[in-house]
């Protein structure tokens, strides 16, 4: 080995144990995500009396709306009726359906 090999291998050892120390000490630049603060990220925190009244609040809320709810399923009218059906038709309104329908089906025969 020459002496520039040996000297160019302390050098490396020697950046090599800088960056050791610096990263031992805190100096070193950090990769990757920054590390989480002691009390979390800005937590708040509520007082008892804060959270008793809007438990209290939450409350009235949800007993108004099943109140207003069960008062709206006893004011529909009884029967099932499936969403968007027609009404039956009258067996008159049948009968002059079905002439209508005839006298066309004619016409397009005949042309």
């Amino acid at each position: 080995m020459t002496l520039q090999e040996i000297v160019s291998q302390l050098r490396a050892e020697r950046d090599w144990f800088d960056q050791a120390l610096a990263a031992l000490e805190g100096s070193a630049p950090r990769r990757g995500r920054p590390p989480k603060d002691s009390r979390g990220s800005e937590q708040h925190v509520m007082s008892a009396a804060a959270r008793k009244r809007i438990s209290a609040a939450m409350k009235a809320r949800w007993a108004a709306r099943k109140k207003r709810v069960s008062t709206t399923k006893t004011a529909k009218k009884p029967g099932k009726k499936a969403a968007g059906r027609r009404p039956k038709m009258s067996p008159a309104a049948r009968k002059k359906l079905s002439k209508l329908i005839k006298a066309r089906w004619a016409e397009k025969k005949k042309a």
